[in-house]
């Protein structure tokens, strides 16, 4: 994403009159650049506020709900320096952001922050719009408000994409107390207005954002349904790659490269859509990340991603951020080959007139004046109570659709269960050398089905600024190596289980199915389909392990078995394993 010049982020959706005495302090550098502190409220006890997930916000925090959307609006794109942050000598004003690169979730928790101080001082502006009888407990509600954010991750019992993102009005309570229709800002986002020379090519003339467009005119309209229907068939997938990700991750590294960055390039496509060739769908603001942060969804969904960092920093207290280079991966102020760790400065946010963030400043969220519902530890007596506390949420909201599918009672348990409760979890394995591919690409998988039929049963994405580009000459240095993701395939197995079409999970049964059906297709971030000629850079593995299910409900799957390669499943196949 990309931070506007002087980062004026918000623009309030309603006419209120600042109160100088409610409002946030905003520190400033000697440059007039602004110091990222987040919210500086705290309740009598001491205690930071919470973020709280949209649906809880709108159903059970109304005075909240309401100020939420009076305050909010959003931000994007130009290419322009901000806060005085210069980048690498020699290079031209481009992205701050991370992708694919360690510090991706370190960069985002002071980037929402920021934004969260923003909003807080027009959502406690807008609270004084109230009259006397109702102002106080709307003042209450203005102190405590933090960011939500829309949990994606929790599959088929999260439901599908809440009516109230989807609608073009939401319902609130007016400053007469009386409940009306408004323009919804979650939505979509009216430029005020689109300033010539900031944008490129459609973008330049759409004057709202859209998700899923209709056309690439500038009276482009969205096309919702569309990613109702996109989210629908991606989130059981969505939420088993992060299950998996808090069992089997071992590092905060691994756990965001390998698990949940590719699962967030998901939802940006779900969200925005893409281009397919020359025909509609067309792609909207959420999917190219130059123009992401327009989408009112965006802060969100990134804003569950850093609850889901939250978590499992807080279930692998003492692990760190790893010493690591960022590949092929630089931006406006980082060199490509660069290495990072720690105390890497997470330009352009200053956490006081002189230093920037690190993530090992921002390794905690109350540093930045929140937390969340699981993320409460002074609610308890103890580190071990609170641990344990965390790690039964988890299992609770992202134990995997496979467990709930394979438990006591369940029909499938007796086809693929053994005696211990283990069974054969199967996925694959992406490996991807970014120089011998586009900078962004989704590969999609499906299995064939009864004649001509195919379903998708998943995708991994990288997802990178559309004009990233390898430096010419810079063919690998010492830290050359493939960025790698992971699919899951046990769930899509099981419903062929279902259906009669699989006897087990078994690899004597299930390998020669694979071979058979799985079908795999890379499109670009243009929305143009690789020939397989252009595959070279991408190898695409089969691999099972045992995985044992707990007789304890409140723990996690067990993992510990020996990973079995398939080769022969894509062996033959551009982008397939190469077996020697």
């Amino acid at each position: 994403m990309r931070l506007i010049n002087a980062l004026v982020l918000f623009v309030t959706l309603v006419a209120c009159t600042p109160i100088n005495d409610i409002r946030h302090k905003t520190l400033l550098t000697s440059d007039n650049a602004t110091i990222v502190t987040g919210v500086s409220w705290r309740n009598t006890e001491g205690n930071v506020p919470i973020r709280r997930e949209i649906r809880d916000l709108k159903e059970n925090y109304p005075e909240q709900w309401t100020l939420y959307i009076m305050g909010l609006s959003i931000h994007g794109k130009p290419y322009k320096i901000w806060g005085g942050v210069q980048g690498v000598p020699g290079k031209s004003p481009s992205g701050y952001c991370p992708h694919v690169n360690p510090l991706f979730f370190s960069w985002h928790r002071p980037y929402l922050a920021l934004y969260e101080q923003e909003l807080y001082q027009h959502v406690r502006a807008a609270a004084m719009t109230f009259p006397s009888e109702i102002h106080d407990k709307f003042k209450e509600a203005a102190n405590s408000f933090r960011i939500p954010y829309w949990d994606w991750a929790l599959g088929e019992d999260g439901g599908d994409v809440p009516e109230f993102l989807l609608s073009p009005s939401v319902e609130i309570t007016g400053a007469d107390g009386v409940p009306r229709n408004v323009t919804n800002p979650l939505h979509h986002y009216e430029f005020h207005p689109l300033v010539s020379g900031d944008f490129d090519g459609k973008w330049a003339k759409q004057n709202t954002t859209v998700r899923w467009a209709d056309s690439d005119s500038s009276g482009a309209k969205s096309q919702d349904e569309l990613f109702q229907k996109s989210f629908k068939s991606l989130r059981r997938g969505l939420a088993d790659s992060v299950a998996k990700g808090f069992r089997v991750a071992t590092s905060l590294n691994g756990f965001s490269m390998s698990h949940i960055e590719p699962v967030h390039g998901s939802i940006h496509y779900a969200i925005g859509g893409q281009k397919s060739g020359n025909k509609a769908p067309y792609d909207g603001h959420m999917w190219p990340v130059e123009y992401s942060a327009f989408e009112p969804l965006f802060m969100l969904h990134h804003c569950n991603v850093d609850r889901l960092y939250a978590l499992y920093q807080a279930l692998h207290p003492n692990q760190t951020f790893e010493n690591a280079t960022i590949g092929r991966n630089g931006n406006f102020v980082l060199e490509n080959h660069a290495w990072v760790h720690g105390d890497t400065e997470l330009k352009p946010f200053w956490d006081t007139r002189t230093s920037f963030w690190t993530p090992n400043k921002a390794r905690h969220t109350t540093a930045l004046g929140y937390a969340y519902p699981e993320t409460q530890p002074w609610a308890f007596e103890s580190e071990g109570e609170y641990k344990v506390s965390v790690e039964e949420s988890v299992e609770r909201l992202y134990g995997g659709s496979e467990r709930g599918r394979l438990g006591v009672g369940r029909g499938l348990r007796g086809v693929v269960v053994d005696g211990e409760g283990g069974f054969e979890e199967w996925s694959l394995e992406v490996r991807a050398v970014q120089a011998r591919l586009p900078a962004t690409f989704v590969v999609r998988f499906g299995l064939k089905g009864v004649g001509d039929s195919e379903v998708e049963v998943g995708s991994w994405s990288v997802l990178m600024p559309m004009d990233h580009h390898f430096a010419d000459g810079d063919e690998g240095g010492t830290d050359e190596k493939p960025i790698t993701g992971t699919v899951g395939l046990t769930a899509a197995l099981l419903d062929r289980v279902e259906a009669g079409e699989l006897e087990s999970l078994h690899d004597n049964v299930v390998v020669p199915y694979l071979r058979d059906r799985l079908t795999w297709s890379v499109v670009d971030g243009h929305g143009s389909t690789l020939a397989d000629d252009d595959l070279h850079g991408l190898v695409i593995e089969t691999v099972s392990t045992h995985v044992r299910i707990p007789h304890d409900p409140k723990k996690g799957l067990m993992y510990g078995g020996e990973i079995v390669k398939h080769p022969d499943v894509t062996a033959g196949k551009a982008g397939g394993s190469v077996v020697s």
